[in-house]
């Protein structure tokens, strides 16, 4: 039993024998707290209160080596401090907010500084780095705001995130071409650095390294960088220009954002990614030339960049993401890819220079507020394939004129068109199924509206057309055309029905629409092709004949001589010829040739219109036209 407890009690003690020791605590008369170890003694704290200390090399006979972590934390009085030779570390936050400190020497024997080891010591103004230190540890310096010249050695290899943050008076700092890497907002607010040289080694900027340096007038990045970080120079607002390595693949959100002086940027063709918000609010940036390797701009890209005045989006961008150039007031010329599907939330909205846009047949998508507000564009193409046109997406383009709704459409949103002031006329395709409230209020300019197909279904008291006085066409017997459904669209639009033709080039509510439709219903007509009626095309006076012979129903002529050797009983016009000869409509252009393929102009088809009517005697014989006169064969015809 006595070597069992004999046994556990020497294990024990072996145990305790490998953990590390304090050998004594102590205080030195000068207020230095210390511990002293095996082998060495560590500065723990300070509690004097004289601007001065100086820190022996031996306490106990043994070497000091390090001062520990906040050892001097928050000493407002201490204004200098000797290190000796004895020192090979500093510790976290061993100096943090000694705001007073002005004078410090590192001696060459410290291979460590803490993280956050001077952080807002305000009365620092230089710094030198010891050549045996090869890292600055994160936010070392963060917030020495009087810090004018920090001398890093060669050997260096990194400098932490936040090392050198908010040195407000760090005017410029030598880089040694030893550093490999620059950490997050290891310079961000370095408010009057003016200019740096990236070393060659270094491959990526990261987030905010650089970000609100705005006295940074120039910064030479190296071949060597394939990357800059999330608002790595935001509000840089000095900075003129700036040169991207050939090698960058992708540029990070907010990474020139606010860079208020940037007015042209080169991007290299390795340029794959631009992250959201990357150039926001450059509001001098006036030109910027997109890679084709560009696959991806993000959302705010390039919002607020005022001065910007054209960009072409590069083939295989497939999205133009929400707020992309949101308040681009000069921006006049988009050149949009075939690749292109989508067009996101108030993608253009405020581009107040913009005149027109062509927006390519591959996009299915444009999102609420894309347009809005676009005051200077004047037409639009749709695609063929857009389904809905989404809430405030045209809202306030006071100078639209026109605009092409395709067939694919079913669905407009709230306020779509609101406020468009010049629209004079709109057609909605057959297949639209909603209009949203105050789609078309305030198109104060809006004269004809035609409807296609059904009733769209709208909200109670929507006002699709609110302060809206037009004229509004829609189908003849169509039964969804009720009396309170056409109230819901607006109490100051006349409802007018009208008789639909098969062709898409005969205007609802056109002079002659009523006309083509009775023609093609009687069978007088039919159309050029099957869906156009080619109402701008000229007629020959064996079609002017035939339309008059079907007019008649197709009579049989009684007479069989045919003296025109240009009219064929094979021909279409063949008894409609013989007809017009017989009943004095018409005869030839000569006693051999009727003139079949020779234009009909107004004169001769007003004259073969009163001739069929039966030659009557004008009621009055008031001439109201100058190229009309008495001696004109077709003076009684035209009156």
């Amino acid at each position: 039993m006595k070597k069992h407890a004999f046994t556990l009690l020497l294990a024990l003690v072996l145990v305790i024998g490998l953990l590390p020791v304090t050998a004594h605590a102590g205080q030195l008369d000068n207020g230095l707290v210390y511990e002293v170890y095996a082998d060495h003694v560590e500065i723990t704290g300070y509690t004097g209160s004289a601007t001065e200390v100086v820190i022996p090399a031996q306490i106990a006979d043994l070497p000091v080596t390090t001062i520990g972590a906040r050892a001097f934390y928050d000493c407002e009085s201490l204004t200098s401090i000797s290190i000796p030779e004895s020192v090979t570390s500093i510790g976290t936050s061993a100096f943090s907010c000694c705001v007073n400190l002005t004078s410090i020497t590192l001696p060459d024997s410290i291979t460590s500084i803490g993280v956050r080891a001077f952080e807002g010591c305000d009365g620092l103004t230089s710094f030198s780095i010891p050549e045996s230190v090869t890292s600055i540890n994160d936010a070392t310096f963060v917030g020495c705001s009087n810090l004018t010249s920090v001398d890093l050695p060669e050997g260096i290899t990194s400098i932490g995130a936040s090392a050198f943050s908010t040195c407000t008076s760090l005017t410029s700092i030598d880089l040694p071409d030893s550093i490999t890497y620059l950490g997050n907002w290891a310079f961000a607010t370095c408010e009057s650095l003016t200019s740096i040289s990236i070393p060659d080694g270094i491959t990526s900027i990261m987030n905010a390294t650089f970000a609100c340096c705005t006295s940074l007038t120039s910064i030479d990045l190296p071949d060597s960088i394939t990357f800059i970080g999330t608002s790595a120079f935001e509000g840089c607002a000095s900075l003129p220009n700036i040169s991207i390595p050939k090698g960058v693949i992708s540029i990070g959100s907010g990474a020139f954002a606010s860079c208020d002086s940037l007015t042209s940027i080169d991007l290299p063709d390795s340029i794959a990614f631009i992250g959201t918000s990357a150039f926001h609010s450059c509001k001098n940036l006036t030109t910027i030339d997109l890679s084709d390797s560009i696959t991806f701009i993000g959302d705010r890209t390039f919002e607020y960049c005022e001065s910007l005045a054209s960009i072409s989006i590069p083939e295989g961008v497939t999205s133009i993401d929400e707020y992309a150039f949101d308040n681009c007031y000069s921006l006049a010329s988009v050149d949009l890819p075939d690749t292109l599907t989508s067009i996101k939330t108030n993608a253009f909205r405020n581009c107040k220079s913009l005149a027109s846009i062509s927006i390519p047949d591959s996009v299915t998508s444009i999102e609420s507020g894309s347009f809005l507000n676009c005051e200077s564009l004047t037409s639009v193409d749709l695609p063929d394939d857009i389904t809905s046109i989404e809430d405030y997406v045209f809202c306030d383009c006071k100078n639209l004129t026109t605009i092409g709704l395709p067939d694919s459409i079913t669905s407009i949103g709230n306020a779509a068109f609101g406020g468009c002031e010049s629209l004079t006329s709109i057609t909605f395709p057959e297949h639209l199924y909603f209009i949203g409230d105050s789609a078309f209020a305030n198109c104060f300019g809006l004269r004809s509206i035609y409807f296609k197909g059904d009733a769209p279904r709208t909200n109670p008291y929507s006002y699709v057309f609110g302060n809206v006085t037009a004229n509004a066409y829609y189908p003849a017997g169509n039964k969804t055309w009720t009396k309170s459904v056409q109230w819901e669209f607006s109490e100051y639009i006349t409802w007018i029905p009208y008789t639909p033709t098969p062709f898409d080039d005969i205007p609802i509510g056109s002079f002659y629409a009523d006309a083509v439709a009775w023609a093609v219903e009687n069978k007088i007509t039919s159309g050029a092709t099957p869906s156009t009626f080619n109402p701008n095309g000229k007629c020959l006076r064996a079609q002017v004949v035939t339309f008059l012979h079907r007019a008649a129903g197709n009579p049989e002529p009684t007479v069989a001589n045919n003296p025109f050797t240009d009219v064929k009983p094979s021909d279409f016009f063949y008894k409609s010829v013989l007809w017009a000869v017989e009943k004095n409509i018409t005869s030839g252009v000569s006693t051999t040739e009727f003139g079949s393929y020779s234009n009909c102009n107004r004169a001769a088809v007003v004259t073969f219109l009163w001739r069929a009517a039966g030659c009557p005697e004008p009621v009055s014989t008031a001439n109201p036209f100058t190229d009309v006169k008495t001696t004109d064969f077709f003076y009684k015809s035209v009156l």
